[in-house]
């Protein structure tokens, strides 16, 4: 079999081998890029979920002088509880991942300790000003 390099031959199984192996190692790129990317997902929520917890009053007010004219009261606890679900969905997602494998036992540890962490801080937090604004 010729090649379409000049002056190269491949024998017969040499050129499916080649494509097999080619093959396999797209397969392997693609499922490190969707565990990159799924990685992403989750630390981006959870970044999202700290956002919110911390800066829940600033939002609360913000929206009641610019958007809404509503009591702030009820923006932050909208704000308070997205905050402090997003923070348990993070969690059970990496939950479901880690019992179907989609993502390494060592990527999870790092991602559950940063969320568990993290999420534990910010919503005790963020409850605390919840409680303090019900009186």
């Amino acid at each position: 079999m010729i090649s379409s390099q000049p002056g190269v031959v491949l024998e017969q199984g040499s050129a499916s081998k080649h494509e097999e192996k080619s093959k396999v190692v797209n397969e392997m790129e693609d499922y490190f890029m969707k565990r990159k990317v799924l990685s992403v997902i989750l630390f981006s929520m959870t970044l999202i979920a700290a956002f919110l917890g911390i800066y829940g009053q600033d939002i609360a007010y913000y929206f009641e002088d610019h958007l809404f004219y509503e009591s702030p009261f009820k923006t932050l606890i909208i704000v308070t509880v997205t905050s402090v679900s997003l923070f348990l969905l993070t969690f059970i997602i990496e939950i479901i991942l880690l019992a179907v494998q989609k993502i390494k036992p060592k990527v999870f540890i790092m991602l559950l300790i940063t969320n568990g962490v993290v999420g534990f801080f910010i919503s005790w937090w963020s409850l605390f000003v919840l409680a303090m604004w019900w009186g």
